[in-house]
């Protein structure tokens, strides 16, 4: 286990301090290549976007105290109604990630920033522009607290925003409300462009509430991978990573992160878990910051997640996968894993779901 300062660089700025990290270069990062996606796949994705009900959680279809209701927009963006509160994660509205000519958005928000419930906080895991969106910052202003990673105020200062809480890993902040916001670690990095690379924190989110908790973790990775070779031959190694687990051959055993067996220790099992399964291609560069759906199954059963969610995919096309084939990933590693399909929910851009 790390001590509470590891991810601290002594140079200045902060670093993954996990054996399951490799540095890749920022121009590999930043530079990857991105297809763009299939007609087809974005008129399934569009036709299958619907409405957000953000009064589900008054109504009768609320079937229990303890649950969870959310709401997603798309990417990492989420309105996650829980104990009475309301959080929106990494919120990003705009049609274009980044500065132009950014990778424009597949699937239109569903709902206008005004159509949104009163916000109890929103969640910032990563300064990066698919994240911390300028202009949605904007627009939401000091509609909310914002809860970011140690650095990111600046940016939000920059902006108008004057209603925020830094936070470093582990530290926590109790709400009026009476749920507990707890910064959480990530293996990730940070930059708005090139030249600030890991200058600010990046993290996850922990939310602990009187009667149901929720785990976010942003964009993240889980394991280091350097394969090259066909793709039949990388799929099969990469299933072997996981050595003897579930009857699958042994093969190279490749680290994982242990932060997450960490945060379930400390705050598990929780009722959802919100986790990345797309933006992995090419693994050999994206896997140390990026989970493949098959590090993901691993994260779930980390953290103890009742059931998780699926996110970081179908929204915008930031890596070399194709649009749709996180979720055949996830159908084959939730096999591999022998975790129940009805254990890590695929949810529709728009649509508002009790958990």
């Amino acid at each position: 286990m790390e001590s509470s300062k590891d991810h601290h660089d002594p140079g200045g700025g902060f670093r993954n301090p996990w054996d399951s990290y490799q540095k890749r270069s920022t121009l590999s990062l930043f530079g990857s290549i991105r297809k763009d996606p299939e007609k087809a796949d974005v008129a399934a994705l569009m036709l299958l976007a619907g409405r957000p009900d953000f009064d589900i959680v008054g109504s009768s279809q609320r079937k229990k105290a303890r649950s969870i209701a959310a709401t997603w927009i798309g990417h990492c963006t989420f309105v996650v109604q829980m104990d009475g509160g309301n959080f929106l994660t990494d919120p990003i509205w705009s049609m274009r990630c980044g500065s132009f000519p950014g990778p424009k958005r597949v699937v239109p928000p569903p709902c206008e920033l005004d159509e949104l419930p009163s916000l109890d906080g929103i969640l910032i895991t990563s300064n990066r522009p698919d994240h911390l969106d300028k202009s949605t910052v904007q627009n939401l202003g000091n509609r909310a607290e914002w809860f970011v990673p140690l650095g990111v105020g600046e940016f939000l200062r920059e902006h108008g925003v004057t209603r925020y809480t830094e936070m470093d890993w582990w530290e926590s902040r109790k709400l009026d409300r009476g749920a507990t916001v707890v910064c959480t670690p990530s293996q990730h990095f940070s930059g708005r462009n090139a030249k600030d690379r890991d200058e600010a924190l990046w993290c996850s989110w922990t939310v602990v509430g009187p009667s149901s908790r929720f785990f976010f973790s942003g964009s993240t990775g889980y394991r280091s991978k350097n394969k090259k070779g066909s793709r039949q031959d990388r799929d099969l190694l990469d299933r072997q990573d996981y050595g003897r687990e579930n009857g699958i051959a042994s093969g190279e055993s490749l680290p994982k992160c242990p932060a997450f067996r960490q945060i379930g220790r400390q705050y598990g099992p929780f009722d959802v878990a919100f986790l990345p399964i797309g933006g992995y291609g090419p693994k050999s560069v994206m896997s140390a910051v990026n989970a493949e759906p098959l590090d993901s199954v691993g994260i779930h059963r980390d953290v103890g997640a009742k059931c998780s969610v699926a996110m970081n995919w179908g929204t915008f096309q930031l890596s070399d996968e194709e649009l749709l084939d996180p979720l055949r990933e996830l159908e084959r590693a939730l096999i591999d894993k022998r975790v129940p399909e009805s254990s890590f929910l695929i949810m529709k851009h728009g649509k508002t779901q009790i958990i």
